[in-house]
C-alpha cells in the first residue's frame, strides 16, 4: 500500500495485518507504519504467529454453459501457526 489515492489496499491479502497498530509504529520516509511492513519489505528474518482456519469449504458447480458457480463457503477449526 502506498500514499497513492487509488491504492486502497482492499486487494491486499494481509490487509488486516497491514492495518493493525501493533505498537511498533515507526513512520519514516517510506511510510512504514508497523511490523507488517518490516515483515514483507526487509531481508531480516521475522517470526510471526497467527491463527488461521485449517480448512476452507465451498460448493463448486459447473453450469451447462461452462461457467462455475461457487457458494456455501465455510471454514474449519482454527490452528495457530508460527513461522520464523
Amino acid at each position: 500500500m502506498t500514499n497513492n489515492v487509488y491504492d486502497t489496499g482492499n486487494a491486499e491479502v494481509h490487509n488486516t495485518m497491514m492495518r493493525t497498530n501493533d505498537g511498533n509504529l515507526s513512520v519514516n520516509k517510506y511510510d512504514a507504519a508497523n511490523s507488517a511492513c518490516i515483515a514483507c519489505h526487509t531481508h531480516v528474518d521475522v517470526e510471526i504467529t497467527y491463527t488461521r482456519p485449517t480448512t476452507l469449504t465451498f460448493d463448486a458447480n459447473e453450469g451447462i454453459d461452462g461457467t462455475w458457480v461457487l457458494n456455501n463457503y465455510g471454514v474449519g477449526p482454527n490452528t495457530t501457526v508460527t513461522h520464523d
